[in-house]
């Protein structure tokens, strides 16, 4: 079985666990160093006079509420992130491993990229997946981002839960995640990175896993600030969703928040956050892959070590 990355894992359970380890891992690593752009994204989108750049949001946010702010909403973070990002990982390895087996139309030739198609239907499975965590993550992270005040409902993340669940129901902690699809964010991001990478396999003659992994990080990078600045206007949408109560059903809220804010604010509206999006997410993916192969590499490496017997020897 094979990763992403082409390194191969032995058997296909084997590869599916290594795949969750690998991304919870990678995940928590990359949350905890880049939380603050995060915080930064969430004010940015839904403030409208308050900061005027990343660079002022962060200072204003340190000297009116302390440093602490910076890391509003991190224990939801702590204890989602890494299952969401094991689910991430994990689907889209065991959907690139299982689709071209029984759809043809997924299948590449030997020595050619993989379809376009199969990029996208994998990456829309896994961020499928993830968003099933991710959402009411985000839910309760973005209310805790926002607030600006110490009395509020979401001062702890107990408090966070209960109030949402005692006033608008369970429902709302799901509340964005058909929209947090449609930005397609991951699908783009999958596609444009597997394209980069077999031309840079192509370009070196080696196999992906052989690839320096500054190679890896750079085109991940390069893959996730492009898609993020593209699918922005969705997610101010969704963000001003998350953190708003309506009445209406999920579809006519996106649409009423979408008009109004276009009324409101113009244009501009829509890429704000932007450049703090593409701060938080370009660092955030470029850490989560590289932390991956190279946590890969090493259960890989360990799993060489093992002396051989009757049986396949697990990852562990």
């Amino acid at each position: 079985f094979f990763s992403p990355f082409g390194v191969s894992y032995g058997t296909m359970p084997e590869a599916i666990g290594l795949s969750h380890v690998c991304g919870a891992l990678a995940g928590f690593i990359t949350e905890t160093c880049l939380h603050p752009f995060d915080t930064v994204r969430a004010r940015l989108q839904t403030s409208s006079q308050m900061y005027r750049g990343v660079c002022h949001a962060l200072l204003t946010i340190q000297y009116r509420e302390g440093m602490r702010a910076w890391y509003k909403g991190f224990p939801v973070v702590m204890v989602l992130s890494s299952p969401a990002h094991a689910l991430y990982f994990g689907t889209y390895e065991t959907a690139k491993e299982v689709l071209p087996k029984h759809i043809p139309w997924f299948r590449s030739s030997v020595g050619c990229a993989p379809p376009l198609s199969l990029s996208l239907a994998c990456g829309m499975l896994a961020d499928m997946a993830a968003e099933l965590l991710w959402t009411p993550m985000d839910v309760i992270k973005q209310r805790q981002q926002i607030q600006t005040c110490r009395d509020s409902h979401y001062r702890s993340l107990q408090c966070g839960v209960s109030h949402i669940a005692a006033t608008e129901g369970l429902s709302t902690f799901w509340r964005g995640y058909w929209l947090g699809v449609a930005t397609l964010e991951t699908p783009l991001y999958f596609t444009m990175f597997e394209q980069m990478m077999h031309h840079m396999t192509s370009g070196f003659g080696c196999p992906r896993d052989q690839l320096p992994i500054g190679i890896v990080s750079a085109m991940s990078f390069g893959s996730t600030a492009l898609s993020a600045v593209l699918t922005n206007p969705i997610d101010v949408v969704r963000t001003r969703l998350m953190v708003t109560s309506f009445g209406a059903t999920c579809s006519r809220r996106a649409l009423h928040i979408a008009r109004r804010t276009w009324q409101a604010e113009g244009v501009h509206a829509f890429i704000k956050g932007a450049p703090a999006r593409v701060m938080y997410l370009a660092p955030n993916h470029c850490l989560a892959m590289t932390s991956f192969e190279l946590i890969s590499r090493w259960f890989r490496s360990r799993q060489d070590s093992l002396p051989v017997s009757g049986h396949a020897p697990g990852w562990w």
